[in-house]
């Protein structure tokens, strides 16, 4: 009998890949200073300096 190739065509089981990466989201939020600002109770400064 003629020799039928018994090779079936190969078909591709790859699948397209798709990218499972999700869009990366930043988490950042935005830095709000956490730094008060610093009310500085600036006391007139009397000069300790006694006359000598």
């Amino acid at each position: 009998k003629p020799t039928i190739p018994t090779e079936k065509p190969t078909i591709p089981t790859e699948k397209p890949t798709i990218p499972t990466e999700k869009p990366t989201i930043p988490t950042e939020k935005p830095t709000i200073p956490t730094e008060k600002t610093t009310i500085s109770p600036e006391k007139p400064t009397i000069p300790t300096e006694k006359p000598t």
